[in-house]
């Protein structure tokens, strides 16, 4: 599956990220409009995607297993 580190404090941006590990559609609850990207473990950007308040979906079936950065904002999970 795609995993993605998670930090432990709480965001102003984001909510939740969910489920970790994730193999097709990875889940974020935003508190606002913003736009997610995920970079590979090399820190290639793979995955951009516009995000609305509430829960988000995205499409992570077409990544390789590994270890994923989402940022949101100035924000890192």
């Amino acid at each position: 599956g795609v995993g993605a580190r998670t930090s432990a404090a709480k965001s102003a941006i984001v909510k939740s990220v969910y489920p970790n590990p994730c193999r097709e559609t990875l889940f974020i609850d935003s508190n606002e409009n913003t736009t997610a990207y995920i970079y590979s473990k090399d820190g290639r950007l793979v995955l951009v995607q516009s995000l609305n308040p509430g829960k988000n979906g995205l499409d992570v079936s077409t990544l390789n297993a590994g270890v994923y950065v989402l940022r949101c904002g100035d924000e890192i999970y």
